[in-house]
């Protein structure tokens, strides 16, 4: 059987990617390993309102206008408010659940879970389908384009020749972060959630935002091996309302990089987490996901209707998402790679001497488009003050915001068609800065305690 589009992976991209193409007019065949009321996350996530606006789905969830959270430094002895924009707290299951329920409803998709991907087709340097097992089945079905979107797993990705200029390898575990969430009971009332910055890596939160439900969480460096129950127990404590008891809990492994160089190739293209798709500080990914799966359908249909395939045909899709998202987490995963090697009392010093402020905060969580209120004048004042007491800090700091600003420039730079030559020039101007960095970065690996 032929279809013109499949997409392994019905989370939040593939669903994206079906729903837009089938409602098109195009076939589409849908799978996914997992069982259908198995798809999405036993956990809430804020979304943006572009998130329904793009997918067509109501809005539902917590409206979130003004989200308020309390933010502190990793010994906790400084404080203070960031408000983000509006956005939905929404259930991951049902998100799931409403996105393959609009998708079920269009006859010319087809949904197969518990279905599992084996192989891209491969003809002529071009993917043309997948092979696939179908209760206990082994198929193969043609496509006219696939898409992998099966998040961290990369089933496609890993499998594709060199050739294709896909990066087939796993992701370096100094670019993936550890998420674990604990849903546990609290008291009832309204109680401003909290993060606390800067500890083992990453940083540590209670969201408080569902009644009588605190969701615990800790994001830590993919390279370090934690004791988790411990940490978010005593965290969990420490905070009187919170229960200890937990009622559910899951930990994920997430990519925290730049998307890949290359996203597309004759007949294929990545969307979402299995493309690096995500905020390359937090590996956030839902709203990055639907956002590249609606940019991924854009080309889908274009390429559909002009009946061309190959890579310069699904360039722009690419192009567009580099715009939409794709520049600015390559600046955000640059400053990533020296933040995390920020110690916990280095992290203490630049709350204490507001070095770190909760406008900048609120940039880097996403929370603001632009630092306008902070001008030059004040950034200098505070790096002149931090040099003072840390140099070797604020020299990081300062190499910090540098290279990603240059990496921003170079990724502004992106190729608008594709030109094997101007391409390469870009990627080799992209892994410049990047080995640069990471030769940089290597400096801070050795003796970094993450003690809290």
């Amino acid at each position: 059987m032929e279809f013109d589009l499949i997409i392994a992976g019905a989370d939040c991209a593939g669903s994206t990617v079906a729903k837009l193409v089938g409602e098109a007019g195009y076939s589409v065949l849908l799978i996914d390993e997992k069982d259908e009321g198995e798809l999405g996350r036993p956990w809430h996530d804020a979304v943006f309102p572009f998130v329904f606006e793009l997918t067509g789905i109501k809005p539902f969830g917590k409206e979130r206008t003004a989200a308020s959270t309390k933010i502190f430094s990793p010994n906790q002895k400084i404080s203070g408010v960031v408000v983000g924009g509006k956005d939905y707290l929404v259930s991951r299951e049902e998100l799931s659940a409403k996105l393959i329920g609009s998708i079920k409803n269009i006859d010319n998709i087809v949904f197969k879970d518990k279905t599992e991907v084996i192989r891209p087709l491969q003809k002529d340097n071009s993917v043309v389908g997948v092979e696939l097992k179908e209760m206990g089945a082994v198929k193969q079905y043609k496509s006219n384009i696939t898409v992998d979107a099966t998040g961290f797993k990369s089933v496609l990705r890993k499998q594709m020749p060199f050739e294709s200029g896909i990066d087939s390898s796993d992701v370096d575990d100094y670019e993936t972060c550890v998420t674990t969430k604990q849903i546990r009971k609290r008291k009832e009332g309204d109680i401003v959630g909290e993060s606390v910055w800067g500890v083992y890596g990453g940083g540590m939160w209670v969201n408080n935002d569902r009644p009588g439900i605190s969701e615990v969480g800790l994001r830590y460096r993919g390279t370090l091996d934690l004791n988790i129950n411990e940490i978010l127990g005593e965290f969990s404590k420490s905070r009187e309302y919170i229960d200890d008891k937990i009622i559910t809990a899951r930990t994920e492994l997430v990519p925290v990089r730049r998307s890949y160089d290359q996203l597309v190739s004759n007949g294929f293209m990545l969307v979402g987490v299995s493309g690096c798709q995500s905020d390359a500080m937090s590996g956030m990914g839902v709203s990055a996901s639907v956002l590249a799966g609606s940019l991924a359908a854009k080309t889908i249909i274009n390429a559909i209707k002009e009946k061309k395939y190959d890579m310069r045909t699904l360039w722009p899709y690419q192009v567009e998402y580099i715009r939409e998202k794709g520049a600015e987490y390559s600046g955000l995963d640059i400053m990533k790679k020296y933040f995390q090697y920020i110690t916990e009392d280095e992290f203490n010093f630049l709350f204490e001497k507001e070095i770190i402020t909760f406008e900048i905060i609120e940039y880097l969580g996403g929370k603001k488009e632009t630092t306008a209120e902070i001008s030059f004048r004040q950034l200098f004042l505070k790096f002149m003050k931090g040099m003072l007491y840390k140099p070797g800090l604020m020299n990081r700091l300062r190499k910090a915001i540098s290279q990603g600003e240059k990496m921003r420039k170079i990724y502004a730079k992106f190729p608008e068609k594709y030109d094997k030559e101007l391409f390469e020039k870009w990627k080799f101007n992209v892994n410049k800065l990047i080995n640069k960095v990471k030769k940089e970065c290597s400096k801070f690996d050795d003796g970094i305690e993450y003690n809290h």
